[in-house]
């Protein structure tokens, strides 16, 4: 069956650019999970519609981004496994990835209701 996550992708550039070059973008797991076609409204953020499997998100990612120079993506994904919770940024074919860092605070007993 595959892991399953749940992908948002969003950028800064103009919104006409960008996704003209995700239509002409031959990537098969990238058109699945966002379904980009020609004719559809121009966006600055796209989402699944539902888990997919795109294991190939970072080299497409890079690969996007050096189609559009200068352009900043932001990709966010949410794995079916818990804590798989990360961000990645993408510009220039260059890429930075981080993972959630989830974090509680000291317990306070004047929080108490």
């Amino acid at each position: 069956m595959g892991y399953l996550t749940s992908f948002t992708m969003s950028h800064d550039g103009d919104p006409k650019v960008v996704h003209a070059a995700m239509v002409a973008f031959p990537k098969a797991e990238f058109d699945y999970a966002f379904g980009v076609r020609e004719g559809d409204d121009p966006q600055t953020s796209y989402e699944t519609q539902e888990k997919c499997k795109w294991y190939s998100h970072n080299a497409d990612m890079r690969e996007l981004s050096l189609k559009c120079p200068g352009v900043l993506f932001t990709t966010e994904g949410i794995g079916e496994d818990y804590p798989d919770v990360w961000k990645s940024w993408h510009k220039d074919g260059k890429m930075w990835r981080v993972d959630a860092n989830i974090t509680f605070p000291e317990y306070d007993e004047t929080k108490l209701r």
